[in-house]
Formats: structure tokens, sequence, C-alpha cells
């Protein structure tokens, strides 16, 4: 995510959204594994919620620590997942 000051209210910036659909449209097209990260900060309240919390900075571009921290958790879980099922995939074709 990404935000921008419209009336002095930071706002994520519209074009996020359209942009990370393109990048799963991308991602699938190559067959590669897409993790959706404006997804999750949305989830987290965007990267305005997230600066409000000392997730990032007040530029509402830059991750701090904390919330790197912070995604590094659903980032994990979705990596393992993605590792399970395709262990699980593999065990089904050589049974």
């Amino acid at each position: 995510d990404r935000a921008s000051k419209e009336n002095g209210a930071a706002k994520s910036m519209k074009c996020m959204k359209e942009l990370s659909e393109v990048q799963r449209k991308m991602a699938e097209s190559n067959k590669v594994a897409f993790w959706n990260m404006y997804s999750v900060m949305q989830k987290n309240g965007g990267v305005v919620g997230m600066a409000e919390r000392g997730e990032a900075e007040k530029d509402y571009i830059h991750l701090t620590i904390k919330g790197g921290k912070a995604l590094a958790k659903p980032m994990f879980d979705a990596l393992m997942n993605g590792l399970y099922n395709y262990e699980r995939r593999v065990k089904l074709m050589t049974e």
C-alpha cells in the first residue's frame, strides 16, 4: 500500500488496488506464486493505519521494523501453507 495526502488527509492511492491486481494476473500467467501484500496491509488498516501505530513511516510509503514484523507472520504462514499444499500434491501423485 502507499498513500498520499488529499485535502490534508492521508488516503491510500487509488491505483494501488489496480496495481496489485495487475501483479496477480502477471504472476498467474507466468505460473509463479503471488502473495498480495496490499491485501494484507488493508486488513491492518492500510499504510495509513499502520503509520498511526508506528508500523509505517509518516511518508506513507516505507515500513518500520515494527511494520515489517507485522507483515512477516502472514507472509511466513502463506509460504508454509504453499509448501504444505505442494508436498501434499506430490505425495498424492506418488501414491
